[in-house]
């Protein structure tokens, strides 16, 4: 075994580098596959093979590991706009999530046949370096592993433990109900962990990682995404100190996540941003929700109250003929609405002279009245249109995770944030199941008094094989 500093040295190349005016003539060092160095001279005796770019452009960059692309866009036009995006923040290789089903390119089948429409897809439309990981949908997917691996390359392990001696930190992007056993093991091997919003779906389970993580010195990224949006950050500049805060989160019907309600699926995202922004404790819960095509919530509200006085309304449902993602707050200083579709800010600015009441508006004069009704929002409330510059949320959150595990900072989402948001998602869920809409459900989960109806009872068939049994019955 060679006793070299490094595996290879890659001289006389012009290092680019995001956030960088310049470009520098630099050489860069590799050791077990990662950069162990980008210095102007480094000397080549201490490498075991050396290569000379001559002069070419070299990008020293990161791996986002979980990218989502095609779900909102067209794949191929989805490609270019998240791959770009990508390598302004200085990631050069992508692994992109890909599944049958709805969303991406909204059809099923074996991957066989969906694989080679992706790759044509994605063809010559990649900014960066690009690979695919593929979710198994259904138990036919996992038959067909063996020949993808054969026919497209395409690598996997089928028990995470196998990987676990091999790496430093670990992305937990699985079914929540599989966080706290996956995390638990690898937290408890010192792996540095990213685990996908919610934490868990146990308060119980949730205080556990907080304490694994603890223990073992692990640095805890809970995927909290919308703590990165900038229109958030934009809007929460803006007004003060937030007093009231009212938020929508709504889609349509997409058959993932369902192992979890509407709370911990979409309204967790709302719930952690209003717990960063309000000072104290939840002091109050009342919720009401209702299932609509399983045992789990899909449309939820719920108003919380906390100890410094703050109010929120939140409503989620992912059963919804609109899709809507906005973020209002009233805070001392004004109102902003932060559409999160969009990335465009609205804020209606309150003066110092209404803040203190130094004038009585209602004892004015008809003149002045008339005044005050034509310039509402130009001259009494100024409001004002911002548009938010569009970045890659999830790459920024990857990124904090990195710096603070090679820094030893603390993440901008930590594992104990994560623990509160699901005990206040819990508190909301309970508050759900207390309601009663009527007097002949209570003590049923008021999630789950509308009707249920088995799949045999579905006023349309199922698929082809279903219709000719309907047929012969």
């Amino acid at each position: 075994m060679s006793d070299k500093k490094y595996d290879l040295v890659i001289k006389n190349v012009q290092v680019v580098k995001p956030l960088s005016d310049n470009v520098k003539q630099q050489d860069i060092a590799i050791k077990d596959g990662k950069f162990a160095a980008i210095e102007s001279s480094i000397d080549p005796e201490q490498s075991n093979e050396t290569y000379d770019g001559k002069g070419q452009l070299a990008f020293p960059g990161l791996v986002d590991a979980h990218m989502h692309t095609g779900i909102y866009n067209p794949l191929d036009k989805d490609a270019v706009i998240e791959s770009r995006a990508a390598a302004m923040g200085g990631v050069t290789s992508s692994l992109n999530y890909m599944r049958t089903g709805g969303y991406y390119l909204n059809k099923g089948g074996p991957y066989r046949d969906f694989l080679p429409e992706v790759f044509e897809l994605s063809n010559d439309n990649f900014y960066v370096d690009y690979a695919y990981h593929l979710a198994p949908m259904d138990k036919k997917h996992i038959s067909e592993i063996p020949e993808l691996i054969d026919e497209f390359g395409v690598n996997v392990v089928s028990d995470y433990r196998k990987l676990i001696d091999q790496i430093d930190a670990a992305v937990i992007a699985t079914p929540t109900r599989m966080h706290f056993e996956i995390a638990q093991e690898l937290l408890n091997a010192k792996v540095h962990t990213l685990i996908e919003k919610p934490l868990t779906d146990s308060v119980t389970d949730a205080n556990d990682l907080v304490k694994a993580a603890e223990s073992n010195g692990c640095v805890v990224q809970v995927g909290h995404v919308e703590q990165f949006n900038p229109a958030i950050k934009s809007a929460l500049g803006l007004v003060g100190q937030p007093k009231f805060i009212q938020a929508s989160r709504m889609s349509g019907y997409t058959f993932r996540s369902t192992d979890i309600g509407v709370v911990h699926d979409l309204m967790i995202h709302d719930i952690d941003l209003i717990n960063s922004m309000f000072e104290g404790e939840l002091v109050e819960t009342r919720a009401t929700g209702v299932s609509m095509f399983g045992h789990n919530e899909d449309i939820a509200h719920a108003r919380l109250q906390f100890s410094c006085g703050g109010v929120a309304n939140l409503t989620a449902s992912r059963c919804s003929f609109e899709a809507q993602r906005s973020f209002q707050i009233f805070g001392t200083d004004g109102f902003a609405n932060a559409d999160l579709a969009t990335n465009k800010v609205t804020f209606v600015k309150v003066p110092t002279w209404i803040q203190n009441k130094k004038y009585d508006l209602l004892d004015t004069t008809p003149e002045q009245q008339a005044f005050i009704r034509e310039n509402l929002f130009s001259k009494i409330l100024p409001k004002s249109e911002i548009e938010v510059p569009q970045t890659n949320a999830i790459l920024a959150e990857q990124q904090d995770w990195l710096d603070a595990i090679r820094t030893s900072q603390p993440t901008r989402v930590s594992v104990q944030q994560g623990a509160e948001a699901v005990k206040i998602a819990d508190s909301v869920i309970n508050s759900i199941n207390a309601h009663s809409w009527s007097e002949s459900s209570a003590g049923q989960p008021s999630s789950e008094t509308m009707p249920q109806a088995p799949p045999t009872l579905l006023p349309f068939p199922l698929n082809a094989d279903e219709e000719q049994r309907r047929r012969v019955a």
